[in-house]
């Protein structure tokens, strides 16, 4: 929004991850327009354009050069060691950052088999059921990191909104709640739980969250 891309008429949390469907067409402010989704293939390569006018935004291009890096950097690990599960995991967070959703899974469904007490894997995955709209998956693999991690942030958050959006708002308060007694509070856990805060009515509570995001 900040940049123009995005409609100023909704807020900023509107476009929180887990409210999309894989394939979802987000709007974009004119003239800006969203080019057709791209595969991987080949060699692994990913590719996503952003089309201004017939013109590729410099801004993807840096970033794409960085992914494609990326991936080669994976690719080499992996075939030094075919068993390195934090190469699987990262790379499958960096092809989800990029949209590509089931090539993602993939990797970081192979990070849990080999390394199954890797408690960010869970709370990624989670994350991927929950775009999927596979609720009943998402919460399995949110406890399961909570359960291997305790404190883990992301896994925290990240079931606390899930709860919160399928209205069983005293489990979402008790892991957001979690989350904000973490030493370090981020924008994204305070404007969670002000939210969530928000729906239960308590607004003066909402009011101060929202505070510590600013």
């Amino acid at each position: 929004q900040a940049m123009g891309l995005l409609p100023r008429r909704r807020p900023a949390s509107w476009y929180d991850p887990g409210r999309f469907w894989s394939g979802d067409r987000i709007e974009l402010a004119p003239p800006f327009s969203l080019g057709g989704e791209i595969a991987v293939g080949g060699m692994g390569r990913w590719q996503m354009l952003v089309v201004y006018r017939g013109k590729h935004c410099p801004i993807c291009k840096t970033y794409l050069k960085t992914l494609d890096g990326l991936l080669a950097d994976f690719r080499a690990a992996l075939e030094f060691d075919p068993n390195c599960w934090r190469a699987y995991h990262n790379r499958g967070v960096s092809l989800a950052q990029a949209g590509a959703l089931a090539e993602a899974f993939d990797d970081i469904c192979r990070c849990v088999t080999i390394n199954p007490n890797f408690a960010k894997a869970y709370s990624n995955r989670a994350t991927l059921y929950v775009q999927a709209g596979d609720v009943e998956r998402a919460v399995a693999d949110y406890e399961s990191a909570i359960r291997l991690e305790p404190k883990l942030t992301q896994a925290l958050v990240g079931y606390g909104r899930l709860c919160h959006m399928t209205g069983r708002l005293d489990d979402a308060l008790t892991h957001l709640n979690a989350a904000m007694a973490q030493s370090e509070i981020t924008a994204e856990v305070a404007c969670s739980r002000g939210d969530l805060l928000v729906d239960l009515g308590r607004y003066r509570e909402a009011l101060q969250d929202y505070a510590k995001a600013i």
